[in-house]
């Protein structure tokens, strides 16, 4: 009887160093798979900040473009305006003075 209590004592505590064991390694598992994460999660962290610098230097780029090309096209409007004042007045001065020479 004493022996079969042994038996059964060591058969218990072979099932419970088995279900720790078996927790344990879960416990190792898990921990290797959050840092898994934590590393993929840096590197996506890293990624994601070096786009967002790209496309905020592509905004920049776009918006002085933007505003340069504003400025040359209104410098062009005043100009063609400036010239089509110049050109009424000479036909103006054309049609109401005589000539008096001008273009010899």
């Amino acid at each position: 009887m004493l022996i079969r209590g042994k038996i059964n004592c060591e058969r218990l505590c072979e099932s419970e160093h088995l279900s720790i064991c078996h927790v344990y390694n879960n416990s190792l598992e898990a921990m290797a798979k959050m840092k898994t994460l934590k590393e993929r999660s840096s590197k996506d962290e890293t990624t994601f900040q070096a786009e967002m610098k790209i496309l905020q230097r592509m905004l920049a780029h776009d918006d002085k473009l933007k505003e340069f090309m504003t400025t040359k096209e209104n410098e062009r409007l005043d100009y063609k305006a400036e010239e089509a004042e110049k050109r009424a007045k000479m036909s103006e001065l054309s049609t109401h003075s005589p000539r008096i020479g001008l273009f010899k």
